[in-house]
C-alpha cells in the first residue's frame, strides 16, 4: 500500500483544490482495496469540508462531493471498505443534502452485498437522526424512495418500522396558510403515497414487527386526523371514512386524494393480507388506542374476513359495541353475513336484542317538534310516524342479512319488518365529486323523484339537525351530503326551481345553510346554458333585503366560514354576479339599477380592518390568489365585470369607463389595502381600454406608489396580462424600476414576479416592440439567475420543437441575441446552459446553429438545459454534421454537469457515436474515442468499444 500513499501524497494539494483534477483523478482511480485504503488514509474521502451548506450573500449553495461518485461506483466491490467508512462519519453534522442524497445512494447498492446488516444499523442511525424531515427533504425524495424500496425487497420490516416511525410523521402547514391546506407530510407528498402504496402487500416474515407496522400505520392516521382537526377547525368532525369501502364498491383506487385515505386504505390492505395470522385481541388494541371511527371500521372490516376460531365472545363484543355506531353498518352487515351462524342461540340472542333497541334516531322527534309547531308535517304523530319507519328501515338492514339464519319463531316475530323492501345498497358515487350511500341517507334517485316543495320540505327537516350528528354517518353533519345532491338537482331540474324561487328565501321557509348550494346550482346553469337569470337577481335582491332588514333569526353556525352563514351566502351571491356578469345574455340590461346595488352591498360587506387583517395571510404569498377569495375581492372583479356588460348590452359606438366604476376605482387606491391594487393592476388593460385618459391618471397611484406591499401587489398581477406594445412606451420606466425593485428584495410570492417581468421584456424584445431594446439591456445587467431564466424562456416560448419558423423577424432577432451573449466577456457564463431550448433541428442554419452550440458549451463549461433536448437534436443530426455533434457532445460528458442525466439517454449517444465513427476524418474519430472513455471512467461500460 506504501507505493500507492506515496502518490496520493504527491497529487493530494493539486487534488484538493482543483475539481477538475479532482474529476479526472477520481474517474481514472482504479477499483482497488490499497488504493481505496491510501485515499482514506490521507483523508481525501474525509467529508468534514462538504457536511455543510455555504451561503453566499443571499444564495444557498450545495458544496458537491466529487469523491461520493468514486464511492458508488467502487461500493459493488468493496462494500465492506465503503460501509465502514460510511460508519466513522459524524452523521449528526451532515447538513448539505446533496451530500446526504449521495450516502444513501451507496447505501441502497451496498443493501445488495454482503455487509446489509451494516448497512441497516447505518439506516437505523440516520433515520433516528432525522434526515429525512429536514428543510431540504425534497432533495432527498428520491433516493429515499429507492433505498426503502430497497429494504422492501430484502423484506428488513424492522428498519422499515423505524423509518416509518421517524419519517412518515406529519406536521402542520405553513402559518397563514392553514384554511386551505391538509397536514403535511415530512417530504414529498408524491412519493409518501408511492411508498404507503408499496407497503401495502407487506407479508409478516415476523409477525412481532408485522404487527408493530401495523400499530405504527395506525398512529400516522391518528396523527394526521387530529392535525386536521387544528386546522379545519370549522369541520369539526374527521373525514369521511366510506373510503375503506370503495375497492370493494366499484374497485377504483385513483380517487384518493388525501393522505389520511391513503394511509386507511394501506392499512386495510395490510391487514386484509396478513388477515390468517392476526388474533381479535390484537384488533381490539388497535382501536383502543385510537379513538377514530375509520380505525373502528378498518377492524370490523378485517373482522369479517378472518378466521374466528374461539374468538366468538370477542367478535360478539365488537358487533353490540359498534351497532349503535351507525356508521359501522356496512361492516356489521359483513361481520353477521359471515359469522352469524357460528354464534350460540344465547349470543344470537344478544344481537338480535340489540337490533330490536337501536334507538339513536329517537332524538330525531326532539328536534324536529318546531317543524309541527311552523307546521311543515302537520302532526307530531305525523312526525313520529315518519321516524319510525325510518328507525324501522335501519333495523332491517341488518335482519336482512341474517334472514337465513333466523329461527321459525324469529322469522315469524320479525315478519312484517322482513317483509318491507329492503333498498339498501352501499355504494360510491364517484360523479362530481360527491358521495352518497354511506354518507348521505338520501341518494341522488330520492331528490329526483321529489316535486320542488317536497324537496324544500325535506330540507327543512334536515336543516333543523345541520350541527348534531348524522343519524347514518357520525362523521357529518346531518344534512351536508343533502345539500351537496340537492345543488346538482338545482343544476339538472333549474328550469323547475327556477319557477319556485319564492320557495327558497329564509324569511319564508328555507334553511339558510342550503342557500349557498342554491346559488351555487344556478351559477353553473348560467356557465352552461347562457340563459337568461332576471328572477334570480330579484332573488338575490330580496335575500340583501332581508339581510339588512336583519328579518332572519340567529343562523345555525358555529363559524363565519360554514355554509349557511350570511359571509359564505354573500360570497356565493358575489361569485354569482361575477361570473354571469362575463356572459352578455344571462342578465338584462334592464336589471343594471339591481345588478349595482348587490355590488356596492357586497364590496362594503366587510369593513377596511376585517378585509386588511385577512390580507395578512397572503402578503408574502399571493394577494391576487385572495381577491379571487374575498368578499371584497371578488367584488372589485365583478365591478369591472359589470362595466364590460354595460358597454356590450347598451352597445355604446365607443367604449366608455362607467362613472361609477371610475369612483369605486378612485376611492378604492386610497385605501390601505392591497387588493384593490392587485384588481386594478390586473386589469389596467381593460381600464385603459375604455379610458385611456383615466388609466393614465392612475398610474402614480398604481405603478408607483411608495408603499412596498401596494407597489407589489399592482405590478405583480399587471404583469400577468399579455405584453402590449402600448405600456414598454407608457410603462417603460415603470418596468425598469420593477426589474430593480425585485432583483433587490426577497419575494415568497407564489406568483414569482421576477420571472413574469423577464417574460414581459422576452417578448417585447423578440417582437421589437417599442423601448425593448433598452429594457432588455438594462435586464443583461442584472444577475445570472435573471440572464439565465431570460435566455431559458425564449426557447420554450418561441422555439418550437417542430422546428418551424413562424416569423423570420423573430427568428433573426432570436440569432442576435445568441452572438451577443457569445460576445459578452464575463466569465464563466453559467447563464447559457438555458440556451439548450434553442436547440432544434432546422429553426436555424443546422451549421451555423451547432458552430454556435459548441461556443456556448465552451463558455458554460460544458452545461446546458434541457440536455435531453441537446441530445435528441445532435443525433438527429450526427450523420450529416459527425464532427460537429461529436465535439458538442465531448463538452458536454467532460463538462461541470454534476447530474449528467444524458450518460442514461443510451440511444441518442449510441446514434451519435455510431455516426461519428462511421466519419474517415482522424481528429473526428479521436473525439469519439475521447467521449467513450471518459463515459466509461464514470461506470458506464456499455460504451466500452468492443474490437472485432
Amino acid at each position: 500500500m506504501d507505493k500507492y500513499v506515496e502518490k496520493v501524497k504527491r497529487l493530494k494539494d493539486a487534488i484538493e483544490n482543483d475539481n477538475y483534477v479532482k474529476r479526472y483523478f477520481f474517474s481514472k482511480s482504479t477499483i482497488d482495496e490499497e488504493w481505496f485504503d491510501a485515499l482514506h488514509e490521507e483523508g481525501i474521502l474525509d467529508i468534514a469540508m462538504f457536511a455543510d451548506i455555504v451561503k453566499v450573500g443571499k444564495q444557498v449553495e450545495y458544496p458537491i462531493w466529487i469523491e461520493g461518485d468514486y464511492l458508488l461506483r467502487v461500493t459493488p466491490a468493496i462494500p465492506q471498505k465503503v460501509i465502514g467508512l460510511i460508519r466513522s462519519y459524524d452523521t449528526k453534522k451532515i447538513v448539505n443534502p446533496i451530500l446526504k442524497a449521495k450516502l444513501i445512494e451507496i447505501m441502497s447498492i451496498a443493501l445488495k452485498t454482503s455487509c446489509a446488516d451494516d448497512v441497516e444499523d447505518l439506516i437505523m442511525r440516520i433515520g433516528n437522526e432525522r434526515w429525512f424531515d429536514s428543510k431540504y427533504q425534497h432533495l432527498l425524495a428520491y433516493p429515499f424512495q429507492d433505498l426503502f424500496n430497497s429494504l422492501l425487497k430484502q423484506k428488513r420490516i424492522g428498519i422499515i418500522n423505524i423509518l416509518l416511525e421517524t419519517s412518515f410523521t406529519f406536521k402542520l402547514p405553513p402559518a397563514g396558510s392553514r384554511h386551505s391546506l391538509d397536514p403535511q407530510p415530512q417530504f414529498d407528498t408524491h412519493i409518501y403515497e408511492r411508498l404507503l402504496e408499496s407497503i401495502s402487500d407487506t407479508i409478516f416474515v415476523d409477525k412481532t414487527e408485522g404487527l408493530r407496522m401495523v400499530e405504527i400505520l395506525s398512529e400516522l392516521l391518528r396523527q394526521y386526523i387530529e392535525l386536521d382537526n387544528k386546522i379545519h377547525k370549522y369541520r369539526s368532525n374527521e373525514d369521511d371514512t366510506s373510503v375503506i369501502w370503495l375497492p370493494r364498491v366499484e374497485q377504483e383506487n385513483s380517487r384518493f386524494g388525501h393522505l389520511n385515505e391513503k394511509l386507511a386504505i394501506t392499512l386495510r390492505n395490510i391487514l386484509e393480507i396478513n388477515k390468517d395470522s392476526l388474533e381479535i385481541s390484537f384488533l381490539e388494541s388497535v382501536i383502543s388506542s385510537n379513538k377514530f371511527l375509520v380505525h373502528r371500521r378498518i377492524i370490523l372490516y378485517i373482522i369479517s374476513r378472518v378466521k374466528i376460531g374461539n374468538s366468538v365472545n370477542e367478535v360478539l363484543n365488537f358487533i353490540l359495541e359498534s351497532l349503535p355506531i351507525t356508521d359501522t353498518k356496512h361492516e356489521i352487515r359483513l361481520v353477521l353475513a359471515e359469522h352469524y351462524q357460528r354464534f350460540t342461540q344465547t349470543q344470537k340472542q344478544k344481537i338480535l336484542q340489540a337490533i330490536e333497541e337501536l334507538n339513536d334516531y329517537d332524538i330525531l322527534l326532539e328536534q324536529k317538534l318546531h317543524l309541527v309547531e311552523q307546521g311543515v308535517i302537520e302532526s307530531q304523530e305525523k312526525l313520529q310516524e315518519v321516524v319510525a319507519k325510518y328507525i324501522e328501515s335501519q333495523k332491517l338492514h341488518y335482519l336482512k342479512v341474517i334472514e337465513d339464519n333466523l329461527t321459525t319463531q324469529e322469522k315469524q316475530k320479525y315478519g312484517q319488518l322482513l317483509e318491507m323492501e329492503d333498498t339498501y345498497e352501499p355504494r360510491i358515487s364517484l360523479s362530481s365529486g360527491m358521495r352518497s350511500g354511506p354518507n348521505s341517507r338520501y341518494s341522488r334517485e330520492d331528490i329526483v323523484a321529489k316535486t320542488v316543495p317536497e324537496v324544500v320540505q325535506t330540507i327543512l327537516i334536515e336543516d333543523s339537525n345541520w350541527y348534531t350528528t348524522h343519524v347514518h354517518n357520525e362523521e357529518m353533519n346531518a344534512p351536508e351530503g343533502l345539500a351537496r345532491l340537492w345543488e346538482a338537482d338545482v343544476i339538472e331540474r333549474w328550469s323547475e326551481y327556477y319557477n319556485h324561487l319564492d320557495l327558497f328565501l329564509p324569511n319564508k321557509a328555507l334553511a339558510p345553510s342550503f342557500i349557498c348550494h342554491l346559488i351555487g346550482g344556478f351559477e353553473k346553469v348560467a356557465k352552461d346554458t347562457k340563459t337568461n337569470l332576471d328572477d334570480f337577481i330579484d332573488f338575490l335582491a330580496n335575500l340583501v333585503t332581508i339581510y339588512q332588514q336583519d328579518e332572519l333569526p340567529d343562523l345555525p353556525v358555529q363559524d363565519g366560514f360554514d355554509y349557511g352563514s350570511w359571509r359564505e351566502i354573500i360570497i356565493s351571491t358575489i361569485r354569482f354576479l361575477d361570473d354571469t356578469l362575463k356572459l352578455k345574455t344571462c342578465i338584462s340590461i334592464e336589471k343594471e339599477s339591481s345588478v349595482w346595488k348587490l355590488l356596492e352591498f357586497c364590496l362594503s360587506y366587510e369593513g377596511e380592518d376585517e378585509v386588511k387583517n385577512s390580507e395578512k395571510l397572503y402578503l408574502n404569498d399571493d394577494v391576487y390568489g385572495f381577491t379571487i377569495n374575498s368578499i371584497h375581492g371578488i367584488s372589485l372583479h365583478a365591478i369591472i365585470h359589470f362595466n364590460t356588460w354595460l358597454n356590450q348590452n347598451k352597445k355604446l359606438k365607443q367604449p366608455e369607463l362607467d362613472n361609477r366604476v371610475k369612483d369605486i376605482i378612485t376611492s378604492q387606491l386610497k385605501l390601505d389595502l392591497l387588493s384593490p391594487f392587485s384588481v386594478v393592476g390586473h386589469y389596467y388593460p381593460v381600464i385603459n381600454y375604455y379610458d385611456r385618459k383615466f388609466a393614465v391618471a392612475i398610474v402614480p397611484a398604481l405603478f408607483e406608489n411608495k408603499d412596498k406591499e401596494k407597489y407589489q401587489s399592482a405590478w405583480e398581477s399587471f404583469l400577468f396580462n399579455s405584453v402590449y406594445k402600448d405600456f414598454i412606451v407608457s410603462l417603460f420606466e415603470g418596468y425598469k424600476n420593477f426589474l430593480n425593485f425585485i432583483t433587490d428584495h426577497d419575494t415568497e410570492s407564489r406568483l414569482d414576479p421576477r420571472q413574469k417581468v423577464v417574460e414581459h421584456i422576452m417578448v417585447a424584445y423578440c417582437h421589437d416592440l417599442g423601448k425593448s431594446s433598452e429594457l432588455f439591456d438594462h435586464l443583461f445587467s442584472k444577475s445570472n439567475e435573471i440572464k439565465e431564466y431570460a435566455i431559458e424562456f425564449i426557447g420554450r416560448a418561441f422555439i418550437p420543437a417542430d422546428s418551424a419558423p413562424k416569423d423570420n423577424s423573430i427568428k433573426e432577432r432570436i440569432k442576435q441575441l445568441w452572438v451577443r451573449v457569445l460576445e459578452d466577456g464575463t466569465e464563466p457564463k453559467t447563464y447559457l446552459s438555458g440556451i439548450g431550448w434553442w436547440i432544434v433541428p432546422n429553426y436555424f442554419d443546422n451549421k451555423w446553429m451547432l458552430k454556435n452550440l459548441i461556443r456556448t458549451l465552451e463558455q458554460s463549461r460544458g452545461r446546458i438545459d434541457p440536455d435531453f433536448r441537446v441530445l435528441a437534436s445532435l443525433a438527429t443530426l450526427s450523420e450529416e454534421f459527425p464532427k460537429e455533434t461529436a465535439t458538442a457532445l465531448e463538452l458536454m460528458v467532460k463538462g461541470e454537469d454534476s447530474e449528467k442525466t444524458y450518460y442514461f439517454r443510451d440511444k441518442e449517444i449510441s446514434t451519435i457515436l455510431k455516426n461519428t465513427e462511421k466519419s474517415k476524418d482522424t481528429d473526428t474519430l479521436l473525439v469519439a474515442t475521447s467521449i467513450r472513455e471518459e463515459l466509461v471512467s464514470y461506470g458506464f461500460i456499455n460504451y466500452r468499444k468492443h474490437e472485432d
